[in-house]
């Protein structure tokens, strides 16, 4: 929003041919140039008004400017500069957003000012307004590219740091457990050396999830991805996600409960589905505590698509984290119930696998409390497609 006031109006008024000079500089400009009496109404119009507005002068004679042409994007502000600027009788130039009688919208840059007689006694308003529609259009769009630049910059160092940091951990680990084995000539036993290969096993896999999730999601942000929409059956796939993740659930001692309709059909990406299900799961069984319950509930909707909750009464999230989790800015390094290190990354996969199946992802969750995460998928390929 660009407003400047000027205290220095017009000059004062002799007689009526100044007026006149005006009125034939404003017939031959292709700007609008409205002349409103002392209360701001309308007298008169160029054809430069009815050009831009669509309005003829015999349809808007006596009305205020404002209470026509500014609509809903008009900014308040605005539009309460320009009163408070009509009160005290002073010039102002401001830009702002217009609609036309047929609802087209346009921006203007516009200049008022007051018109005083001999005696400093205001007599009208002169708005004289040029259409910037289109350097306002080539403007929000260098904004809007500024802000992808940086969005993607961001992305970039964000990426970076989970590789620098997060993916090292694990090698690390890996590397300092091999070492023990070629440097150290110590006899382990049975059960010593059950526990070091735990422990590489542990890393390895966290390790290899961690690479999978980063794969996958440059493959989606670069469009080497593609999905693959069939008609699947969900407690299938839940069954198949249930088993995958079994030892994990045994570990911690937490029960599952799935209360899905074995006859339940949607129409997505089988494998996409099934990573998403695989990360949600894992992360509820991370910020679960032991012995406790993660429930999946899945029901049709009555817009015909299929809803799916996953819902665990863990750790919860923050509510500031919880407005940014589907953006890369929200990644933040997090920490289980037991110690369970996670990056952060698979949620934006979920997102923008449930994205490519023209679905929506919600998360609600209270601190300390759990956490739900709602998944709705197309029940058909109409849906799907659209």
């Amino acid at each position: 929003m660009n407003i400047k006031t000027n205290h220095n109006a017009l000059p004062p008024y002799d007689n009526e041919s100044i007026i006149n000079t005006l009125a034939m500089v404003a017939m031959s400009t292709e700007n609008a140039v409205i002349v409103t009496d002392a209360t701001g109404h309308i007298e008169w119009v160029n054809e430069g008004f009815t050009r831009i507005t669509e309005y003829q002068l015999y349809e808007i004679i006596g009305k205020k400017p404002g209470d026509f042409l500014q609509g809903e994007k008009s900014s308040l502000q605005t539009r309460e500069n320009i009163r408070k600027a009509l009160i005290e009788q002073k010039p102002i130039t401001v830009e702002i957003l217009n609609y036309s009688k047929s609802g087209r919208e346009y921006w203007l840059n516009m200049n008022i000012q007051p018109i005083f007689d001999k005696n400093n006694i205001l007599q009208k308003f002169i708005a004289i307004e040029l259409d910037v529609t289109v350097q306002k259009k080539i403007e929000i769009k260098i904004k809007k590219l500024n802000q992808e630049l940086t969005d993607a910059l961001e992305s970039k160092n964000k990426i970076f740091s989970i590789i620098s940091h997060d993916l090292r951990a694990p090698f690390n680990s890996l590397i300092g457990l091999m070492e023990i084995f070629i440097n150290d000539d110590v006899q382990y036993s049975q059960k010593d050396m059950k526990s070091i290969l735990r422990e590489i096993y542990e890393s390895s896999k966290l390790t290899f999830n961690l690479l999978e999730n980063l794969l996958n999601w440059s493959r989606s942000q670069n469009g080497t991805i593609t999905c693959h929409p069939s008609f699947c059956n969900l407690s299938q796939i839940l069954n198949e996600v249930q088993i995958i993740l079994q030892l994990n659930f045994h570990k911690k001692e937490i029960e599952l409960e799935i209360d899905c309709n074995k006859d339940i059909n949607a129409f997505f990406d089988r494998e996409m589905i099934i990573s998403v299900l695989q990360n949600l799961l894992s992360n509820a069984i991370k910020f679960s505590n032991r012995k406790s319950k993660v429930v999946i509930n899945v029901n049709p909707t009555k817009n015909h698509m299929l809803q799916i909750c996953i819902i665990d009464s863990g750790l919860g999230i923050d509510k500031n984290q919880l407005e940014n989790i589907f953006k890369i800015k929200g990644i933040k390094k997090n920490f289980g119930t037991e110690g369970e290190e996670g990056s952060g990354l698979g949620l934006l996969l979920c997102k923008d696998f449930i994205d490519l199946n023209n679905g929506v992802m919600e998360c609600t969750s209270k601190l300390g409390h759990g956490t739900c995460f709602t998944i709705y998928l197309p029940l058909n390929e109409n849906l799907c497609n659209n």
